[in-house]
């Protein structure tokens, strides 16, 4: 009888995914809230297409704190940012995208430090 064990990252990779994609959603709702539809000169009232917390401080402060939390490289592992294991943020829109060769190959070498990144070690 011969067993035989090989490693699957399918279920990480599944998990990195949903994390990005559930992100991506946090950010369309940022952009529905807060977005500016501008109206004509001397009209009374805003567009009715208007986010409900248009100019809300708060909103903004809580992106630009969940955006920097990607930029600071906090672990003590082989990858220090979310780049190097293949997510990436698109300047234009803020959402996060995944070349999916190069997390592959992050979770095929070093699964152990992919895993520190993201969840941390404790």
């Amino acid at each position: 009888m011969r067993v035989t064990v090989t490693k699957s990252n399918e279920k990480a990779t599944e998990a990195i995914k949903g994390w990005v994609d559930a992100y991506n959603s946090l950010i369309d709702t940022f952009n529905t809230l807060t977005k500016y539809k501008e109206v004509d000169p001397g009209a009374e009232t805003q567009d009715k297409d208007n986010g409900a917390l248009i100019g809300d401080s708060v909103v903004r402060t809580i992106q630009t704190g969940i955006r920097a939390q990607f930029a600071n490289g906090g672990s003590t592992g082989a990858f220090k940012t979310l780049n190097e294991i293949g997510i990436s943020s698109d300047g234009t829109t803020g959402k996060l995208k995944i070349d999916d060769t190069k997390l592959k190959k992050a979770l095929d070498e070093n699964t152990a430090s992919v895993r520190e990144l993201l969840v941390g070690d404790g």
